[in-house]
């Protein structure tokens, strides 16, 4: 198997992570509406 040029591989890697990070965004936030937090006090330690 032949090598990919890092100058080829970097790039083409960064845009493919931004792309997912950009389309997986969404689906995260979703299910922050929902997400309900409840306060408890700390244990002695």
């Amino acid at each position: 198997m032949e090598k990919i040029p890092e100058k080829i591989l970097g790039p083409l890697f960064n845009q493919l992570r931004l792309a997912w990070k950009n389309a997986s965004k969404p689906a995260k936030r979703k299910g922050l509406k929902n997400l309900q937090i409840e306060p408890h006090k700390p244990s002695c330690l």
